[in-house]
């Protein structure tokens, strides 16, 4: 153990503390800070790397930090050598200029809050020497997300208090802006500059001025950015700030992939063949410090010496920056050509990193170990993780444990990863990465990385290890056996969580890590990263704002992601925003878990995610079954395997739909600008038809969408029709009802078109393609063009590099032709941005969009319609209403729908039923019961057909009555309760017939108070005066004028209902009719005309009634001389008549009906008729009447008007059907002779039934008379 630098005496311990316990080796484990061994290894890599000053030695690295805070915190005054409980170096809150510091410093910070003395005690009573009370997380997104979460919960558990451990942020004005969700978590924060991350997280000195200033205890540096540069543990370490990382000569040793690679070969842990397989370093010099020289040859510094070394090492292989990591500064080549072509862009994305070659393994797994190291030399293996699901070398996937080695394997793997971090005396958490062959079972060794990794959060779930929370117990130099947490994974006594921490530190015993094995997890647990990256442009980093992101944990599934809704991610950030976690008892029950918490996940704004398309990943049969390798995602990319889409037809109609919704909002915006600037708006807006163009993976579709209702719609294509329903979110998507399902629709407009997100799945609208113009697809930095402006560049052929959320990307040509740069190099650039732009070799070559042919699947309405007569009843009404709003149905079929629910007996009963079903719980008992009993009792008699009427005047009776009791306060509630019901109840108190006139007159009502608006007025004065009269809500001008837009169809609905309910009484309408004969401009001729011909025919129904109602009274009440009197009245009378007379034809009572047939015989016949001459009798069949009459002319020389001519027979056959009309005629012909002996020179056929009688006040005088003249000579 003395080798590892552990002290071989023990050292004082604290009073109040259990004595120390000694380790199975005999070794003490003090609490004071232990010295490394003076020989540890210098920093000889600096040099070569930025030509810097070498580092200070281990010793100066190993000082302890004491700074007591005397009258603060009660310590005794000989514990205070031993246990260190500074916050920071002195001083802590002093003035800057280069940063400002935001936030409130607690309590906690300052030491006099409870839990800060806790703090102190925990430290002591494990064993530690410093104790951390606040902590500068250098680091943001998801590893500053996720470091805050996991010491929250760490410091609640442990300290009974969340905000134990004070947490400082670092925010960019980026950061500020995306209102990025580590500035939200930290209990305080400090600004630093923006843009790259030299300038802010990777900026060793800014980062040591904040520690410094803001006087925390530690420095948390995360992942990526400053975390592995060894500059920064030896600057924080001088300044007596706990850096929660390696040493660095750790992190030289083993983080450098260069130095890690050397030191595993020397080590004897396999490794691939690479640029520094030729160089064999002492084992001895691992401890110390590798030879500049040695270093070197294991590099390659230019593209040449890169071309050589993958000769000798062979292809494919990889170009790599030691540097580097999650899938920045590495490259896959293939031959010379690639080498020279991607050597500057690993160089580029990680500067001044020393480069390497190393021979690609295909068809290998990538599996990697997870270490926890003490300042005392014990190293823990927190169980294996295979990250094999990998794109560009950026992990997509990770889960855990290891399945496709066996355990024997997977624990020579862990012992090997021990063995390489005791060499080097590494502290803290890292990651030792394998690459692992399922041929033929061997593994190598391929990186160290000396930090905790992303996806750390596995080996926490199957380790049940807060690694954050370690890595703060390890800072405070806490050894490894006595955290809980260690000591349950190791399945030791008194271990746990950190709540039992008091008795693990009075009866915890030491253990020697070699000696001892991990329990193997009970479960699996499989990751997925959520990154901002287009799966179907070759995963090209996005940023944006963010809309919207909605997770729901469960108990097997949680996420954390490091933005908001509502915030976004920048420029400079990292494409990863979110990482979920899944857990099962089994490998396909993790994945089970993951795939269905995937689908689940809203995320929508500017940026594409991965979401869609790994979950087509996880349900892959290769992922299924466990065959992948690291090879195996690039290669589903390369055969452009995309993510599922939505069926084509739901792309098309939800395409169509957001189209035409949002351009019909604009248009409305539009108008009401209009009128809230008090112009004149366009006399035309188009809101009900519109042809919507659609682009969709290479065909294009031309849909015809016609508004039929408030967000309903019918849809054609190519003669075929679908009909869908949608409603706007709040949240700013669509509800689309199609087929019976329903839809949730998002979209997002960029450069390249419109995304859409149905159900999850994305598919693109694009715009119409122009490959002249080379646009810029999302923010990026332009780096260079690699061709010359002017040049030549072939198609798919490279023509500059962009730099994306700190990746270097290429930029292909779409087409061959000759470039003309349009931007400088290092400029940056926004979405839509023109880059250059592009002669075509051949314009004609280029690959459009081909028309869509085809129909819509038959589907079946948005939502099922009912077959019930009140459902279609009102289903038929509102489609009315709709047309009278200005929208289009099928004006014909409104009508007839309407027509025959209104003549539905069944129709008021079923109302009824309907309004009891949602008022019978608020009704007062007594009236509740009542109606019950009337009504059941009615409708009984009902559908046994004994009674088809509603008994709405008894219900009404029922209801008033009951209202007549009460206060007047509960007279006016129930008044209020039962208004739905006295409404039915009076429209129906006049049978069906006053129910149909009750909803006419509303719908001629809806159309009338539109129309005599614009009747006599230019449009532009009736907008003005609308203006105003509803300037507080200019939506109903819209309206309004909308609904005007309708004229035509609204004239067809209400002539139709004119024909259809109207005729048989148009008097009931007389006002309404007045009305509409009243609009004087042209577009309403045809309606005005039918209205005026209505109230002719409301004149002779009166006539009728006037005639039937004088012949009836003096039929009852007057003398014969009275009747002779007022029918010789009607004979001569002035007025047009005769119509009047025919309607009263088949008039209930004989004795009227013989007087009207006489009546009209006598004027129609009048002055040629011979007196008392008509002779009448009533059949079967009808009547027969007979007179006779003189042929001539009136002969008016002596002035008493004489009749010229011989006498005449003249007949009428009155029938009430076809069906015995020869029967009658032969028989009037008959009795002629009897009667008259003569023929009949004249015949008058009447033929009356129940379709002429209905007709009858509806037709013209030609058609009402039916009238057939059979004369003979």
């Amino acid at each position: 153990m003395s080798q590892l630098g552990l002290a071989a005496t023990a050292s004082k311990a604290l009073p109040l503390l259990p004595n120390r316990q000694r380790s199975p080796a005999g070794t003490t484990f003090p609490s004071s800070a232990l010295p490394r061994p003076s020989n540890r290894r210098k920093s000889h890599t600096r040099s070569l790397r930025d030509g810097g000053n070498e580092v200070s030695d281990a010793k100066k690295h190993s000082q302890s930090v004491r700074q007591g805070l005397a009258g603060i915190i009660d310590i005794p005054s000989d514990a205070v050598s031993e246990v260190d409980i500074s916050h920071g170096p002195k001083d802590p809150r002093g003035p800057t200029d280069s940063y400002q510091m935001n936030g409130i410093i607690n309590e906690t910070h300052n030491g006099r809050h409870a839990s800060g003395s806790m703090v102190v005690e925990f430290c002591a009573a494990l064993g530690g020497k410093t104790p951390i009370h606040s902590i500068l997380v250098a680091n943001n997104g998801m590893a500053a997300t996720k470091f805050m979460r996991s010491v929250r919960t760490w410091a609640n558990d442990t300290f009974g208090s969340e905000k134990a451990i004070h947490l400082i942020a670092m925010a960019t004005p980026e950061d500020m802006r995306i209102n990025a969700e580590h500035i939200r978590l930290a209990d305080q924060f400090v600004e630093v500059p923006g843009g790259t991350n030299n300038n802010n997280y990777a900026n060793v000195q800014l980062i040591v001025e904040i520690a410094e200033r803001v006087g925390v205890s530690a420095v948390w540096p995360g992942w990526g950015h400053a975390s592995e540069n060894p500059e920064l543990p030896d600057a924080l370490t001088a300044k007596g700030i706990v850096f929660l990382g390696p040493p660095a000569t750790s992190m030289n040793a083993l983080g450098d992939k260069v130095g890690s690679a050397l030191i595993a070969q020397a080590a004897g842990v396999p490794t691939l063949a690479w640029s520094g397989s030729h160089v064999e370093v002492p084992l001895e010099c691992c401890l110390d410090a590798i030879p500049e020289e040695m270093y070197r040859k294991a590099c390659v510094t230019t593209t040449e010496e890169a071309v050589a070394s993958c000769q000798v090492v062979g292809y494919p292989a990889m170009i790599k920056a030691s540097w580097g990591g999650g899938g920045k500064g590495i490259r896959k080549v293939h031959n010379d050509d690639e080498v020279r072509a991607l050597f500057k862009q690993v160089q580029g994305e990680v500067p001044g990193s020393p480069i390497f070659i190393m021979r690609l393994a295909s068809q290998s797994r990538h599996l990697e170990v997870q270490l926890l190291c003490d300042q005392y030399g014990n190293v823990a293996a927190l169980h294996s993780r295979d990250c094999s699901v990998q794109r560009r070398h950026q992990k997509i996937i990770e889960e855990g444990p290891v399945t496709v080695a066996p355990r024997e394997t997977v624990k020579a793997l862990e012992q090997a990863a021990r063995r390489l971090a005791k060499a080097v005396g590494y502290v803290g958490a890292a990651t030792v990465e394998y690459l692992y062959s399922m041929e033929t079972g061997e593994y190598y060794f391929l990186e160290l990385n000396p930090r905790l990794q992303v996806e750390h959060p596995v080996t926490e779930w199957i380790a049940e290890v807060n690694l954050p929370a370690a890595q703060v117990a390890v800072g405070m130099g806490i050894p490894l056996w006595q955290i809980p947490e260690i000591r349950r994974f190791y399945g030791m006594d008194y271990g746990g969580g950190y709540d039992i921490w008091r008795k693990t530190a009075a009866l915890a015993a030491p253990f020697n890590f070699d000696e001892v094995d991990s329990l193997w997890p009970k479960g699996h647990c499989v990751a997925v990263r959520i990154t901002s990256e287009d799966p179907d442009d070759g995963f090209k980093p996005t940023g944006g704002k963010v809309k919207e992101i909605s997770f729901k944990s469960k108990p097997n599934v949680w996420a954390y992601f490091s933005v908001k809704s509502g915030g976004g991610i920048h420029e400079f950030a990292d494409s990863q925003f979110g990482h979920v976690f899944a857990y099962g008892l089994s490998r396909p029950a993790a994945i089970t878990n993951m795939s269905l918490a995937l689908k689940e996940i809203q995320i929508r704004g500017e940026i594409h995610s991965n979401v869609d398309y790994t979950v087509d990943l996880l349900n892959a049969s290769d992922f299924r079954e466990n065959k992948i390798h690291t090879g195996w995602l690039d290669t589903r990319i390369a055969m452009r395997v995309q993510a599922e889409r939505p069926p084509w037809y739901i792309s098309v109609v939800g395409g169509a739909l957001y189209k035409t919704v949002t351009t019909n909002a604009a248009t409305v915006s539009e108008y009401v600008s209009y009128l809230t600037k008090g112009q004149i708006p366009p006399k035309h807006i188009s809101l009900v038809n519109s042809t919507v163009n659609l682009n969709i993976e290479g065909s294009k579709y031309t849909i015809e969408t016609v508004r039929t209702g408030h967000g309903r719609y019918k849809l054609r294509m190519n003669d075929s029709t679908v009909e869908a329903n949608v409603q706007s979110l709040c949240d700013g998507g669509l509800l689309m009802q199609l087929d019976g399902n329903s839809h949730v629709i998002y979209a997002e407009e960029e450069a390249g078109g419109t995304r859409l997100q149905i159900n999850g799945k994305t598919c693109l609208l694009q715009n119409d393609h122009d490959p002249s113009k080379l646009l810029a697809e999302t923010p990026c930095k332009l780096l260079r063009f690699l061709v010359a402006d002017g040049a030549h560049v072939g198609a798919d052929v490279p023509y500059a590099e962009v730099e994306v959320m700190k990746m270097c990307m290429p930029l292909l040509s779409p087409a061959s032709g000759v470039i003309h740069c349009m931007m400088s190099e290092g400029q940056a650039l926004q979405a839509g941005d023109l880059i250059a732009r592009l002669d075509l070799d051949d314009p004609s070559a280029v690959k459009r969009a081909e028309p869509f042919d085809g129909m819509f699947p038959l589907m079946d309405l948005p939502v099922a319609a009912s077959s019930q007569v009140h459902k279609r009843y009102a289903a038929s009404l509102n489609a009315a209403r709709m047309v009278l709003a200005g929208y289009e149905h099928n004006i014909n079929e409104v009508v007839q729908d309407l027509v025959c629910c209104l003549d539905n007996p069944e129709l008021p009963f079923l109302q009824w039923d309907e309004l009891m079903s949602v008022l019978a719980t608020r009704l007062p008992r007594n009236l509740k019961s009542e109606l019950e009993d009337k009504y059941k009792e009615y409708k009984l008699n009902f559908y046994h057909g004994k009674n088809k009427d509603f008994p709405s005047k008894l219900l009404r009776d029922i209801v008033e009555e009951n209202l007549a009791y009460g206060s007047e306060k509960e007279k006016a509630t129930n008044e209020r309760l039962v208004e739905p019901l006295m409404n039915l109840l009076k429209s129906y108190e006049g049978g069906r017939e006053s129910h149909a006139h009750f909803v006419v007159k509303s719908l001629f009502e809806e159309y009338l108070t539109v129309e005599e608006l614009f009747s006599d007025g230019i449009q532009s004065d009736v907008i003005e005066t609308l203006r105003h009269q509803h300037s507080k809500d200019l939506q109903k001008v819209v309206d309004i004028v909308l609904s005007h837009q309708g004229v035509r169809n609204k004239a067809k609905l209400v002539t139709a209902l004119m024909e259809k309910l109207v005729y048989p009484n148009p008097g009931a309408y007389r006002d309404l009719l007045v009305r509409f004969s009243s609009l004087n401009h042209k577009r309403y001729y045809k309606l005005a005309l039918k209205a005026s011909e209505l109230l002719e025919q409301t004149k002779l129904s009166e006539l009728c009634s006037s005639i039937a109602r004088s012949l009836s009274d003096l039929g009852m009440h007057k003398g014969e001389m009275t009747i002779k009197d007022s029918m010789e009245d009607l004979v001569s009378a002035p007025l047009p008549v005769e119509d009047a007379l025919i309607s009263l034809f088949d008039y209930s009572d004989p004795t009227v009906q013989q007087k009207v047939i006489v009546t009209y015989i006598s004027r129609l016949y009048q002055p040629h008729l011979v007196k008392d001459s008509i002779q009448m009798k009533f059949k079967e069949s009808g009547a027969i009447v007979f007179w006779e009459f003189s042929e001539g002319h009136v002969d008016t020389r002596n002035g008493q008007g004489a009749i010229l001519g011989g006498k005449r027979w003249g007949a009428m056959v009155v029938l009430r059907s076809l069906e015995s009309a020869s029967t009658a005629i032969m028989a009037a012909l008959k009795d002629s002779v009897q009667y008259n002996n003569s023929e009949v020179n004249t015949m008058h056929i009447v033929l009356l039934n129940a379709e002429t009688e209905s007709n009858i006040s509806g037709t013209s005088d030609d058609q009402a008379q039916h009238r057939i003249f059979l004369q003979k000579k």
